[in-house]
């Protein structure tokens, strides 16, 4: 028993330790110091397990194990929750210029012509990511897309 409540308290600690530092890089300071308080408890009782009889070795390997599920888990959790901005990035040829003003008419943009390209900037919360990128992509499945991560400061 006491193995399962090593490994899942270090699961715990590292999916919040993983959302923790996602929340604090998108400007989410209080929550990130909140989950910073919880983390920190978290961390002391899985230590303590495992300083009190350091000799066995099965609770090392659980401590260890919990820390690599956990910071899985909370990937994906960030994944789910999409927090921020990105900025996507492509460029186009006068024929589908039009399509894409249109399509793209109430984003926030920038649209810059280059010889005879015009390049998009569409400033779009990650969570519409994917939906942006299937719409360009079914008009052209071989135009590149740039994506950046813009980060609230």
């Amino acid at each position: 028993m006491i193995y399962f409540i090593i490994i899942l308290s270090k699961l715990l600690e590292n999916a919040l330790t993983t959302l923790k530092i996602i929340l604090i890089a998108n400007n989410k300071k209080l929550i990130g110091a909140l989950l910073t308080f919880v983390v920190s408890l978290i961390w002391v009782l899985s230590v303590s397990f495992i300083v009190v009889d350091f000799e066995d070795y099965y609770k090392i390997f659980c401590f260890a194990f919990g820390s690599g599920i956990g910071s899985y888990i909370g990937s994906i959790i960030e994944e789910k929750l999409a927090l921020g901005y990105v900025i996507i990035i492509f460029k186009v040829d006068e024929k589908q210029y039009s399509f894409f003003k249109n399509v793209f008419k109430d984003f926030e943009k920038a649209i810059t012509k280059t010889k005879n390209k015009y390049k998009f900037e569409l400033n779009v919360k990650r969570k519409k990511q994917n939906k942006i990128i299937k719409i360009i992509k079914e008009k052209d499945y071989n135009i590149k897309i740039n994506i950046i991560k813009v980060f609230n400061c």
